[in-house]
């Protein structure tokens, strides 16, 4: 995630209509002001365009700010994918853990196995 690096971006993870127009993808991308920067589909657009473009549904948000303090902490070293991140970051720091029903103790957004 070398390129989410700049104060005030906030990366989104959204559903978002697939190519075909039949159904919804997945997608995260960088939401830099009225910018949208989509490495995925390389794209740099206004978010009105993107909006019309594919109808995004916003599930979750993180700011710069945020992945700096995760990366310095003990949640990047679930053992989950970058996309799994940026979908459940927010459950992940409430201590969800979706790895067989273990629990997670929160302290300042510090997580630690619980032992049992």
């Amino acid at each position: 995630m070398y390129f989410f690096r700049f104060s005030g971006d906030i990366l989104e993870t959204a559903y978002v209509d697939d190519s075909g127009g039949k159904g919804k993808s997945l997608h995260s991308y960088i939401r830099k002001g009225k910018n949208i920067i989509d490495y995925t589909s390389n794209l740099v657009i206004m978010w009105e365009d993107y909006e019309s473009l594919l109808h995004p549904i916003v599930l979750n948000k993180i700011s710069h700010e945020e992945f700096l303090l995760d990366i310095n902490s003990l949640i990047a070293r679930l053992p989950i994918s970058t996309k799994f991140y940026c979908l459940f970051r927010d459950e992940l720091l409430n201590g969800h853990t979706f790895l067989g029903g273990e629990t997670w103790e929160v302290s300042n957004h510090v997580k630690q196995k619980v032992q049992k």
